[in-house]
């Protein structure tokens, strides 16, 4: 399960209008929206299975070159809990060695009850260590974000593992982009972690 930091605060939800990148270079992120306050009540009570918590055409929008995927699941059911999540990356492209390496991650875990919720956020890699200037998750009620690489000079480099809540539903994110500025790399996981929940939520 991905981790995240410390809850950076609610942002007033914006739509955001994106450009899907077919080819090489730095993606559009592919946002739908944020979630909005007037959904912040509603339950959760189904998920998709993990690849489909995206789009093909979202996700050809950040990862370059052609995608595969290395892990998907769910949704698994429990009594505490729904789970799925999928991991996309462009490590089997024959060109991947003319490509920046891309790799994301999403787990979208709807909690039942406060004590997983707690454990869910406490133990996601995005809370792990945060990082106080970074974006929150548009609509989100938190959300953490941890930069985990860094280069020679301890300065924050390609990766960012986001949670984000909203009411009892937590999505983590995981992007990799090497050689994107970390400014945008944070920005697109954020975003992409709005996308999600925005996708979930309407499906309710």
């Amino acid at each position: 399960m991905l981790v995240v930091g410390v809850a950076v605060g609610c942002v007033v939800a914006a739509a955001i209008a994106i450009t899907i990148a077919t080819s090489g270079g730095d993606p559009e992120p592919a946002v739908l929206g944020s979630p909005g306050t007037s959904a912040a009540s509603k339950p959760v009570t189904s998920l998709p299975p993990g690849c489909r918590l995206l789009t093909a055409a979202q996700v050809a929008g950040l990862i370059p070159g052609e995608v595969d995927t290395s892990r998907s699941s769910g949704p698994v059911d429990s009594n505490e809990l729904i789970q799925s999540e999928c991991e996309w990356g462009n490590w089997r492209d024959p060109n991947s060695v003319s490509l920046p390496y891309v790799d994301l991650h999403v787990v979208a875990t709807a909690t039942a009850t406060q004590e997983t919720l707690d454990s869910t956020m406490r133990y996601s890699p995005g809370c792990a260590k945060p990082v106080a200037t970074a974006p929150a998750v548009a609509g989100a009620d938190q959300t953490c974000v941890t930069n985990g690489a860094t280069d020679a000079t301890g300065a924050p480099v390609n990766q960012a593992d986001v949670t984000a809540r909203h009411g009892m539903l937590v999505v983590e994110v995981h992007f990799n982009y090497d050689g994107m500025p970390i400014n945008k790399v944070n920005t697109t996981a954020t975003e992409t972690a709005a996308t999600v929940i925005t996708m979930i939520l309407k499906a309710q």
